[in-house]
């Protein structure tokens, strides 16, 4: 079998147990939760730093998703609204522990840094190494930027969220979005020119 062809037919299973966890049957969410909870993990830990913080806030998405699917209209969609409810649920979480708890951006950041890539890299070992420590720069910096603003970055540039999506998540409106990632945009560009980073 073809590895698009397990593809498909994961997906096609992952949908029918969607649809019925919507009407309500509870063993086709516990095997949905079965099959999601890797992917819930991983994506929990990008965005919260401490271990206990992690195992708490992934029982409070399993449960916001138990409590919620019944919401959800199209089962095509739901890949989309599990990463809402883990961000919610994160961000609620961040808020209730700001004294433990803090967003965390991961190093992988190449969404970040593409202008900055060199087609030509993979034949340069210097290259790389000065393209990895960019990007641990940048996520130190990132990780320096006040909490919203930290966020609607994480959000908008690594979850690909929409400005009304993120608003609807944060509680907060568009503009306020949108004035986050301007500034969290322009902190940034501040503190690459102040390390001087090509």
């Amino acid at each position: 079998m073809k590895k698009n062809d397990v593809a498909v037919n994961t997906d096609t299973k992952l949908y029918s147990l969607v649809e019925k966890a919507i009407h309500g049957d509870v063993q086709a969410f516990e095997d949905l939760l079965c099959m999601q909870t890797e992917y819930i993990l991983i994506q929990t830990k990008s965005l919260i730093t401490h271990p206990d913080d992690v195992q708490d806030a992934v029982q409070d998405i399993a449960i916001s998703m138990m409590t919620n699917i019944n919401k959800l209209r199209d089962p095509m969609t739901f890949y989309v609204w599990q990463q809402n409810r883990i961000v919610y649920v994160c961000n609620k979480y961040i808020k209730s522990h700001k004294k433990r708890c803090k967003l965390h951006i991961p190093l992988d950041i190449s969404q970040l840094s593409n202008q900055y890539k060199d087609k030509r890299r993979h034949a340069n070992p210097h290259r790389i190494l000065e393209e990895k420590d960019f990007r641990k720069k940048i996520a130190c910096m990132i990780e320096s930027l006040p909490i919203i603003q930290r966020t609607c970055v994480r959000l908008f540039y690594f979850d690909e969220l929409y400005y009304k999506e993120i608003a609807a998540l944060l509680g907060c409106t568009i503009s306020t979005v949108s004035t986050n990632l301007w500034s969290g945009r322009r902190n940034i560009k501040k503190m690459l020119e102040t390390n001087d980073i090509e």
